[in-house]
């Protein structure tokens, strides 16, 4: 079994313990509004989300340019070396065969520091993107009275879940110029649950 299995194993273990807690919560399903929304979809559609991911490319691009030059000095040092080994006294040669040390070094550190930088700026990226996926999520949630909203991924079955993604996609681009999420067509609350 591989890892992205297990992991979705324990992703609908998660949910289904999560939903049962959630309905023994309110004691009857009849008090809970859910919805569903589908990640992967926010995430290939969502304009932000795609910004996201290609300000990361774009950060990968640039380290690998980086350590492109540096890899080709490594190589113009080890051509020259092997060029010039015949005619090169031992203190020429000594001193050749130490630049091509510290290039090598070199290009290695740049490139665990890439790695490094890189792994943590996508890390911080999709913990930012995830926060805001979430703020997104509750807004809509309470502007219609939703009390639990699942991840599509997660269920097994469901009958009539409504589906907020599309109106998840909206809040969370709304900020970032994409079209705005619509207002409630009333000033009444939204159906839902009735308060105790």
């Amino acid at each position: 079994m591989n890892c992205a299995t297990l992991g979705k194993r324990y992703h609908v273990l998660f949910a289904l313990i999560f939903l049962s807690a959630a309905l023994v919560g309110c004691g009857r399903m009849g008090d809970m509004t859910i919805a569903q929304v589908n990640l992967p979809t926010i995430l290939e559609k969502s304009a932000k989300a795609k910004a996201s991911t290609q300000d990361l490319e774009q950060t990968r691009i640039d380290s690998l340019s980086q350590l492109r030059k540096l890899a080709s000095e490594v190589v113009a040092a080890e051509n020259k070396l092997k060029g010039e080994t015949s005619g090169v006294k031992t203190e020429g040669r000594d001193r050749l065969e130490y630049d091509l040390k510290a290039k090598r070094e070199k290009l290695k550190s740049e490139d665990e520091a890439a790695k490094a930088q890189f792994q943590l700026k996508r890390k911080s990226t999709e913990n930012s993107l995830n926060a805001q996926i979430r703020q997104a999520v509750e807004k809509i949630a309470k502007q219609e009275g939703i009390r639990l909203v699942i991840s599509e991924q997660a269920v097994l079955y469901s009958e009539s879940v409504p589906d907020i993604t599309d109106k998840v996609i909206k809040a969370l681009d709304a900020d970032f110029g994409s079209e705005k999420p619509k207002a409630p067509a009333s000033s009444a609350p939204p159906a839902g649950p009735v308060k105790r």
